[in-house]
Parts: structure tokens; C-alpha cells; sequence
């Protein structure tokens, strides 16, 4: 557990994004620092404690509506890149940058293939076949994943094409939250 402490002078300048849920408050920090304040971190060495309710999983990204995710695209784009910071030296790694990009552009062409299958029948039915098949692999082996997580099987095969389209979404969204990164980092 940790605990971010604001100064009553900052905490009325600034004010945490409700739209990112995960890593707000680094992304706080780094505004914060663009601004002139200095932040500090205290780390000590505390057991980290797991907690998971049987039946009840708490994935966030599965319970947000999708129009939370039209709204917060770009934060949520924003955080993913300043997660491409290496720690301590504030410097960018195109390492992480590329291993984020490929992830989210291999969801969206997942998604893509769901309207793109009608199309590829008409071009060559073994095409179609073949990305049917990966699709069908895919979706069950990710489904089944997420039953062991708790879920049920419908609502994994729900969420799964909910993440990728947030994921399209992330990826829409990164030449746009690359020009908010330069502007925090400048």
C-alpha cells in the first residue's frame, strides 16, 4: 500500500484524473514535475499481500463501460507511454514503447478480423479458413483463461472483444498522447 502525500498549495493547482485508474498517481508526479515541484519517493521493504475473493475478480478494465473508455482514451494512451519510462532516469525506452505498440496492434487486427472475415471469403476461402481458425483459437483459449480467473465463459468472450477494442483505442490514441508526453518531459 502506499500513500501519496500533496501539499494544500499543489493539491489546488492540481487535481488527480478520475479517468486513469491505474498509475494516477505517477502520472500525477510527472505533471507535478513539469510544473516546477519536486517530488519525492520513500520506498521501505513491506510484504506485499495478494488479496483475491473466490468469485469475485477484479479486473477493472472488465468492468468499465465502454464509454469510459471513449472518454479516457488518450489518458489511458498517455499513462501507457509514461510506463515506457525507465525508472530513475526519466529517459524513454523505445524498448518498452515497441513491445506496448505490438501488443495493442495485434489486438486491433484481432478485432479487425471479426469485419474482415466476410471480405476475405470473397478474396480466398483458405485465407478466410486459416483466420477463422487462429480467431476461434484465440477467442476459446481466452475464454477458458478467464474461467479460471472466475469469469463466466460468455462474459470472458464479452470482454475479450471489449479489450480489444480499448486496446484499438490505446492505439488510435498514441500519436496524440505522444504530443502530451513531449509537452510533460519539455
Amino acid at each position: 500500500m502506499g500513500f501519496t502525500i500533496i501539499s494544500r498549495e499543489l493539491a489546488s493547482l492540481q487535481r488527480f484524473d478520475e479517468d486513469v485508474d491505474i498509475g494516477e498517481d505517477f502520472l500525477y508526479a510527472l505533471r507535478a514535475y513539469s510544473k516546477g515541484y519536486m517530488p519525492y519517493v520513500v520506498r521501505k521493504t513491506l510484504p506485499i499481500y495478494d488479496v483475491n475473493v473466490r468469485g469475485e475478480p477484479s479486473d477493472i478494465y472488465w468492468k468499465t463501460s465502454f464509454k469510459r473508455y471513449l472518454r479516457s482514451a488518450r489518458k489511458k494512451a498517455l499513462r501507457r507511454l509514461i510506463e515506457c519510462v525507465e525508472d530513475g532516469s526519466l529517459k524513454f525506452s523505445k524498448r518498452v514503447f515497441l513491445r506496448e505498440l505490438v501488443k495493442h496492434f495485434v489486438n486491433a487486427l484481432l478485432l479487425a478480423s471479426l469485419y474482415l472475415g466476410p471480405i476475405l471469403i470473397l478474396i480466398n476461402t483458405r485465407l478466410f479458413l486459416a483466420g477463422i481458425l487462429v480467431r476461434i483459437l484465440s477467442m476459446i483459449g481466452y475464454a477458458v483463461y478467464k474461467k479460471l480467473q472466475g469469469y463466466g465463459l460468455i462474459d470472458g468472450l464479452r470482454n475479450r472483444v471489449k479489450f480489444e477494442l480499448y486496446s484499438t483505442l490505446i492505439l488510435l490514441n498514441l500519436p496524440l498522447a505522444y504530443h502530451d508526453f513531449r509537452k510533460l518531459f519539455s
